[in-house]
């Protein structure tokens, strides 16, 4: 394989935590780490095993620029032979203020997202011309990318810059889609229809000027083939190492443990607190606990419904091998989704990375959320764990008393998954297809 660069334009940094910042890294195992560079936007772990340098972008630097020309829009951060990682969330003055600002904080993502907020963070990101940006265009110039590997965004302003970074360093681009923002959330809203309106014109231009189109699935390689016929499309499933060894599970007399493992946002932590309502209604003959693992900073409402759920145990981040244990003391892997139509339609195209972790962990899975939605298809229509998609609670109730403590039925779900594995989720394979067509030494197969 060609010793091509890659440069890596995201939201968030390569990661070992980060659901995004996963996908990113699962495709680009064993690429040595000089070949790689990341220019993202937020995020506060750096992966020096997998990249040596990176550009963070500071958007509060954007809309200063877009004032004032001379103001730098980022730092560069670079593994320079030591062993070194940054992670700014573990350093205890950074953590002081995150808790006293997790509510303002939280608040201002959640404004972020609005149609209107999005159409100024785009307009700002066009005035600013971050490609003139003088730091920044030495970083390109040092590193010399061939290939661009673009994970798309909601903001049109981010896809403009891809294509002058394009332009300017005269590399290839290849799209990885994880998410659908082109898809309108508010019906009558102006600003929802000017939103997705640029977005899907940005997108085009990227799906013409690309080599390749990534996507997740089935259901969302059919979605956006129709709507953009020029792309190339190919199914770039996230892959997970599978000689890091799983415990076989062991079921304990009296106690059952369900973990969840991911991102809050989206209301999934509503459907959580649901689903400890539930637990705590059935937790007769066993002692039921669910633990809740999530990066998120959760702010008082959050924390006040979690505690409020007796078998609820928050138990905020933790790092690879942490995670692994409590996969290993857990009964069942838990995945959820939001019954909300707006939250369904940026989800319902995608699979979380978590799942294909979970495939892989000698446990049972649970899925809990809307039938339509693509990550409770792929459980479902695999048998690969247990799958509730009524929003009636009596019918958890019913089905959760069927699987809590049923042994065989825990096995079974276990063995599905461990062929279904076998069959579809060879990570070496899926990595050297992937990274065949991103460096352009072969062709990935089309599904």
């Amino acid at each position: 394989m060609k010793a091509k660069k890659i440069l890596i334009i995201s939201h968030n940094p390569i990661s070992l935590k980060q659901n995004n910042g996963k996908t990113l890294k699962s495709f680009l195992n064993d690429i040595p780490p000089q070949n790689i560079a990341q220019i993202y936007i937020n995020g506060d772990y750096i992966d020096y095993d997998s990249c040596n340098i990176f550009f963070k972008i500071n958007e509060l630097g954007i809309i200063k620029k877009s004032f004032i020309k001379k103001t730098n829009i980022g730092s560069v951060y670079e593994n320079k032979g030591t062993d070194i990682k940054i992670n700014y969330a573990n350093n205890k003055k950074n953590n002081l203020i995150n808790n006293k600002s997790i509510g303002i904080r939280n608040t201002a993502r959640n404004l972020s997202k609005r149609p209107f907020v999005e159409i100024i963070r785009s307009f700002f990101w066009k005035r600013a011309k971050p490609i003139d940006d003088v730091l920044l265009r030495k970083f390109l110039d040092d590193f010399n990318p061939d290939v661009i590997l673009y994970q798309t965004s909601n903001i049109a302003g981010y896809s403009d810059f891809v294509l002058n970074v394009k332009k300017y360093t005269n590399s290839e681009l290849v799209l990885t889609i994880t998410d659908d923002y082109l898809t309108r959330k508010y019906n009558f809203s102006i600003f929802d229809y000017y939103r997705t309106r640029e977005l899907n014109k940005k997108y085009e231009e990227c799906i013409k000027e690309s080599k390749a189109v990534f996507v997740i699935g089935n259901k969302m390689m059919e979605e956006y083939r129709k709507k953009f016929p020029e792309g190339k499309y190919y199914i770039a499933m996230n892959t997970y190492d599978k000689t890091i060894s799983s415990k076989e599970y062991k079921p304990k007399k009296n106690r059952f443990q369900i973990l969840f493992a991911g991102n809050l946002g989206l209301s999934r932590w509503k459907t959580l607190v649901s689903l400890g309502k539930v637990l705590d209604s059935i937790s007769t003959d066993f002692s039921i606990e669910l633990k809740i693992c999530s990066l998120s900073n959760i702010d008082c409402k959050i924390k006040r419904s979690f505690e409020k759920i007796r078998c609820i145990n928050f138990i905020g981040a933790l790092d690879g091998d942490e995670l692994r244990k409590e996969k290993e003391n857990s009964d069942m892997l838990l995945h959820v989704e939001s019954f909300n139509k707006k939250d369904k339609i940026v989800t319902r195209l995608s699979i979380s990375t978590k799942i294909y972790e979970y495939i892989n962990s000698n446990r049972c899975i649970l899925a809990i959320g809307p039938s339509d939605v693509a990550s409770i298809e792929y459980i479902k229509d695999n048998n690969l764990g247990y799958v509730l998609c009524s929003k009636k609670y009596n019918e958890w109730s019913a089905g959760l008393k069927n699987i809590i403590g049923n042994t065989n039925l825990l096995y079974k779900y276990i063995d599905n998954c461990r062929k279904f594995s076998v069959q579809h989720h060879d990570s070496k394979k899926n990595i050297k297809k992937i990274q065949n067509i991103i460096i352009g030494d072969g062709e990935l197969e089309k599904k």
